[in-house]
This record gives structure tokens, C-alpha cells and sequence, in this order.
């Protein structure tokens, strides 16, 4: 388990399985005896050899059966690019909706949102719950910052990070920069980044 001190993207939990399951099943395509097992020397160089192909080439397959399991925090405007990439899954994840209310609206906000978004979103939470003026729920998601942080469980592949990594790594936002730092303290990372 690794806590980040990222501003923008923690990632307090990760868990990588199949890596040496993977490995061997890269050699499938040139076995015909499946009784006989390689050497690990010659298996971790056929994952080099094939972890560095050409991105799309597919030779790089069987990264896909390097699963991922991670706990990301990140504010509302890296989800929504996240959400783009259509290859992972979230299992589950906070809920504006049901507990925008009971949020500490101030902890929960990138250092970079405005004072005045927060206290605006605060007078209509204290509002909504005391019924002093009628806020619906509607009202409150409309006037939720882009800068407040929510966490999900999230589970991706190996191969879905290269894309990930690859498209993102330069990216302006100091979030993706710190998404692509945690990637690159994964489990042989190298057959991700193309890096040593």
C-alpha cells in the first residue's frame, strides 16, 4: 500500500495480480508441448521483448491479463477525463448525490478552488439543511466545485495503462502527472512506459 502526497490524485490503495500467470501465457502463441515450462529468464525476456512492440501492434496482448485494483481520489474534472477511457471499471465511488450534505466541503477541495465557490456551496448546504431558504438537491449538485476530490475503487489492466500512460504522461495537468507518477511505481512498470 502506497500514500501519495499528491495535491491533486491519491492512490492509497493498489493491488496488481497475474503478473507471472501472464508471462507465461505470452508464450502460447509458439508452445506445443504445454507440460514443458520455460525458464523464468526466458519468459521475463519475451515480456520485454514484447511489452516494447509498436502501441496497437497487439503483440503486447497479454498485458491485458495484468490486472489492476486501485483506490483513486481525484477531483471532479480528472474523472471526467478519466471516464473517457472506456476499459476500466468502477466498482464503487462516493456519492455527491447522497452525501454532498454531510461533506466537509472545504477538506475535500483541490487547494486550487476559489474561496468563493466553497463558501457559495456551503451557505446552500447549511440552507438545504436547516430549510431556512428550499435548496433542492439539484441546486446543490449544479453549484459543486470541479475542484472537489471523490474517491472509487477502479480496476484496468496493464495494457489499458500503456494507452493511459502513453497519451497522458505530457499532459498539462498536474493530476495526470501525478496518475502517470503512480504508474510508473507499479510492478514492472517499464512494460507500460517504455522506461528502466
Amino acid at each position: 500500500m502506497y500514500m501519495s502526497p499528491n495535491k491533486y490524485v491519491k492512490v492509497p490503495f493498489t493491488q496488481v495480480n497475474n503478473i507471472h500467470w501472464a508471462i507465461d501465457q505470452s508464450g502460447l502463441p509458439f508452445r506445443t508441448d504445454l507440460e514443458v515450462m520455460e525458464s523464468l529468464t526466458r519468459q521475463f525476456e519475451r515480456a520485454d521483448k514484447l511489452s516494447g512492440c509498436d502501441q496497437g501492434s497487439g503483440h503486447d496482448s497479454f498485458l491485458k491479463l495484468i490486472h489492476v485494483s486501485h483506490t483513486i481520489e481525484a477531483p471532479q474534472y480528472w474523472w471526467l477525463q478519466f471516464m473517457r477511457y472506456s476499459f476500466h471499471d468502477i466498482g464503487s465511488s462516493q456519492s455527491k448525490m447522497h452525501k454532498i450534505h454531510e461533506m466537509n466541503i472545504r477538506e475535500s477541495c483541490t487547494p486550487d478552488t476559489k474561496l468563493n465557490q466553497i463558501e457559495t456551496l456551503e451557505l446552500l448546504i447549511d440552507n438545504y439543511k436547516t430549510g431556512e431558504r428550499k435548496v433542492t438537491r439539484d441546486e446543490l449538485m449544479a453549484n459543486v466545485p470541479m475542484g472537489l476530490k471523490l474517491t472509487a475503487g477502479v480496476t484496468t489492466n496493464y495494457l489499458q495503462l500503456k494507452t493511459i500512460y502513453n497519451q497522458r504522461r505530457m499532459h498539462p495537468l498536474q493530476a495526470w502527472q501525478e496518475y502517470c507518477d503512480w504508474i510508473q511505481r507499479l510492478p514492472h512498470s517499464e512494460w507500460i512506459t517504455g522506461e528502466e
